[in-house]
């Protein structure tokens, strides 16, 4: 019983990656001992669900979205396969957040130049006419 309620308090915001927060989360669920192991990884299955955030909430949802539309034909995957998807993902947010900070910082620099461009454009020099 000590190993359930060290699984359902088990916090993401208490591992530096989630590769970390799945690992331990595995190591428990195999320590745990109970007869029921299949209704038990179903229910773990839904405890890592409602523990993920923001940035997998689109793969939660997405998720409880084939649930729900399948109904009767979906099949559970199995905690390793699940655990498998999620690190997947980690991998592409990652990848799509130091390609938007690219991205930020190619704007940024690049709409530093067109103001430095302009500036240099707007300074005029005195026409002939002008001249003393």
């Amino acid at each position: 019983m000590q190993i359930d309620a060290h699984l359902i308090s088990l916090s993401l915001d208490d591992h530096t990656t989630m590769v970390e927060y799945l690992t331990k989360f595995k190591e428990l669920y195999t320590q745990s001992t109970s007869s029921e192991k299949n209704k038990k990884e179903y229910e773990c299955i839904f405890l890592i669900l409602s523990k993920l955030k923001c940035p997998f909430h689109l793969f939660d949802f997405t998720f409880c979205s084939i649930i729900y539309f399948m109904g009767d034909k979906f099949t559970m995957p199995i905690l390793e396969e699940l655990c498998e998807h999620i690190m997947r993902e980690e991998i592409k947010i990652s990848t799509l957040e130091v390609s938007s900070s690219s991205s930020k910082a190619l704007s940024i620099s690049h709409s530093e130049g067109k103001r430095k461009h302009k500036s240099n454009s707007n300074t005029t020099t005195p026409s002939p006419q002008q001249a003393p």
